[in-house]
């Protein structure tokens, strides 16, 4: 399940009829923004107009542009943190502007990247007088004036992954490139936008576009998680004031899915219900969690069920059906508790206890939460049933039966979640506030600005729905309406990795780059 939220996360943003479009052999990243000044004019788009305005926004953004700034800085060598600095204007109006970026490539090598950014004549003065100041200190020597067709700019020489920096004004553009060795697509490029006043085609009705090589560029940054897709396109757009996001992966092999109809516990789900997700075909997702590699089990379920309830920030809990619950929870008796104590990921604070009458694995001495693993019989069948937190009484209120309409009979369904966003963000945050006692999970301290934003716009997140549905035998389709994008889990995912600490920062400043 973690890894393949993080695939998800990886390909994650927007749109509601999408089609894999031919790729250029030689583009491998291919991004169309509109920028959030447009976001936020959409008159419909009230609760993420609210969320940026607030000013934990504005404070998280701080955040995020100074962790992103070190990183693009890393690019250019003998470049010191008063460089770091010089990206903070730009990436506002990254922020805040059109912008459109392409990555190309020779072979296996990335050869050139150019962004092309729409903002006014003064702003432009501040990346031209900025990025001249980063050329002559990562490269040692002033650029050279050069003629891109009628558009004025120049070239010079960098030190780091790439050799090269350009920079040319081209109608309302501004547009920048980096190269190794050699440019070959930024000149045309700055023609195109003098002859249309833009540099790739795109729809107007889309917040973002963005179509990407995955098999050749997940290997290039070293992350190969695209489990045989190649290529994907993604687009996100406002409809009704949720934000819809549509992603279309292709895999050239073929997609090694079979449908099963869904049989899902409802007998074990009740109300105050706040997120449900519906998994066929979890197996492969199983199979790469290390400890279920170690229970070498003789078959792994194909189903997953997870929930969780608005009673405690631990009523999160899990259901996979089985043909023999029994047996199968005499087997985990035995193999899953050495392994737990053994994990180097987790402590031996507590202990487990194999309770046979009823068939369960407590996991009794944790603060606050005590996990469980026991059978369980439904008129659907029988399930390993697991959580945080022991299970509601059976008095409580059944889920709504829309809830389960929404996956049963659903021929070409792989993946379904559904949740209260803001509710699964403070759930979330509560759990992880703990996790630290017993395993290796970093706490990140409340007083951070990404803790703080998430508890400001808790309220306004609203609800978020994702599916993953089989389109054809090598297309998948990833949708998603939302208020911001992002689910709870995702969201801080996000917030932590700006808010943990990164070694690299600890650098000195004394620069002349320009500000706002």
């Amino acid at each position: 399940m973690v890894k393949e939220i993080k695939t998800f996360l990886g390909f994650l943003l927007c749109v509601s009829t999408i089609a894999v479009y031919g790729q250029q052999d030689n583009i491998v990243l291919r991004i169309h923004f509109a920028g959030v000044d447009k976001l936020t004019a959409d008159k419909e788009a009230t609760n993420i107009n609210k969320i940026f305005s607030l000013e934990e926004s504005a404070v998280f953004k701080a955040a995020v542009f100074k962790k992103v700034s070190e990183q693009v800085g890393a690019i250019f060598k003998n470049v010191t943190a008063e460089q770091f600095n010089l990206f903070n204007p730009i990436l506002d109006d990254l922020y805040k502007s059109e912008w459109c970026l392409i990555i190309y490539r020779q072979k296996d090598t990335m050869s050139e990247v150019v962004l092309g950014v729409s903002i006014p004549a003064d702003k432009a003065t501040i990346w031209n007088d900025n990025f001249v100041n980063l050329a002559e200190i990562s490269g040692g020597r002033k650029p050279s004036n050069k003629r891109f067709g009628s558009a004025n700019g120049w070239e010079g020489k960098i030190n780091g992954s790439f050799n090269l920096l350009r920079f040319a004004r081209a109608g309302d553009w501004t547009v920048l490139g980096l190269a190794t060795n050699k440019f070959n697509a930024f000149e045309d490029i700055v023609k195109k936008i003098q002859k249309k006043n833009f540099p790739q085609s795109f729809n107007s009705n889309n917040w973002l576009e963005a179509e990407v090589n995955l098999d050749w560029f997940t290997k290039a940054i070293k992350m190969p998680m695209t489990g045989g897709a190649d290529f994907a396109s993604v687009r996100i757009y406002n409809r009704g004031g949720e934000m819809k996001t549509a992603v279309a992966l292709h895999y050239p092999a073929g997609i090694k899915w079979n449908y099963q109809p869904l049989n899902p516990p409802i007998g074990l789900i009740y109300d105050p219900i706040v997120s449900f997700t519906a998994i066929s075909g979890s197996s492969s997702l199983l199979n790469e969690i290390s400890i279920i590699k170690q229970l070498k089990l003789k078959s792994v379920p194909d189903q997953l069920y997870l929930w969780g309830q608005g009673l405690t920030p631990f009523s999160t809990y899990f259901a996979v059906p089985v043909p023999d619950a029994t047996n199968l929870m005499n087997e985990l008796a035995i193999k899953l508790p050495p392994l737990i104590i053994n994990s180097n990921s987790i402590s031996t604070a507590g202990n487990v206890f194999w309770v046979s009458n009823r068939a369960e694995l407590v996991w009794r001495g944790l603060p606050l939460m005590t996990p469980f693993l026991k059978t369980a019989s439904d008129t659907n069948g029988q399930y390993i049933y697991g959580g945080l937190f022991p299970p509601p009484a059976k008095e409580k209120s059944p889920a709504p039966p829309e809830l389960f309409k929404q996956i049963l009979n659903r021929t070409n369904l792989m993946y379904y979640d559904w949740e209260y966003t803001g509710d699964r963000v403070l759930q979330w945050m509560q759990i992880y506030q703990i996790l630290f006692l017993f395993t290796s999970v970093e706490q990140v301290p409340e007083s951070k600005p990404g803790q703080k934003w998430l508890m400001k716009i808790a309220n306004d997140l609203g609800e978020a729905a994702t599916e993953i549905v089989v389109k054809n035998p090598r297309e998948i389709l990833i949708l998603r309406r939302s208020t911001i994008g992002l689910t709870g889990f995702e969201l801080l995912q996000l917030t932590r990795s700006v808010d943990l600490p990164d070694a690299k920062s600890n650098m000195k400043s004394d620069s002349k780059i320009k500000k706002k």
